[in-house]
């Protein structure tokens, strides 16, 4: 499948998920393959938009083989920045989040709940458990814990203590 067409069914509603199921790689190697191809989402349009100069060249690729960076869009592909190597600041908050993150006891999280997350928040949360290496339902409940203090709320026990 060309990387155009699949600009096209993102855009049609289509999940990334889903597509990346589809075309046999994960949603983090599909997001990178269109970040090479300086394909981005755009959060004021909502959509999945080519940002280069050498549109043709560009989208006319097979997104199931290797997508490397063409000189000519190099200038438009935003590279995420690895937060690790940004100062001494975030290493300390990131420290903190770990020490916190090791703090929780994982077989106190028993009750499954549902709830949801906005598309953005949820591929945040999730590639920071992935990059930090942490399991989600944990990291998930540590944030929300780290909410209701930053807010002033404490947290309410149930009747049995739990």
């Amino acid at each position: 499948m060309l990387i155009e067409e699949v600009i096209e069914r993102l855009n049609e509603g289509q999940k990334l998920e889903e597509l990346a199921e589809q075309l046999g790689m994960s949603p983090t190697q599909l997001k990178l393959k269109l970040t090479n191809a300086a394909v981005e989402y755009d959060e004021k349009s909502f959509e999945w938009v080519y940002r280069g100069i050498v549109k043709e060249k560009s989208l006319t690729r097979d997104i199931t083989k290797t997508i490397k960076r063409l000189k000519e869009d190099k200038p438009y592909i935003k590279v995420k920045e690895n937060r690790r190597d940004y100062g001494d600041e975030n290493r300390d908050k990131y420290l903190t989040l770990f020490r916190d993150y090791l703090e929780i006891h994982q077989d106190s999280l028993t009750e499954k709940k549902t709830f949801f997350l906005t598309e953005n928040l949820y591929y945040t949360i999730k590639e920071l458990s992935k990059e930090k290496s942490m399991k989600i339902n944990v990291l998930v409940n540590l944030l929300l814990k780290m909410g209701l203090d930053h807010y002033g709320i404490g947290i309410k026990q149930n009747s049995e203590g739990d």
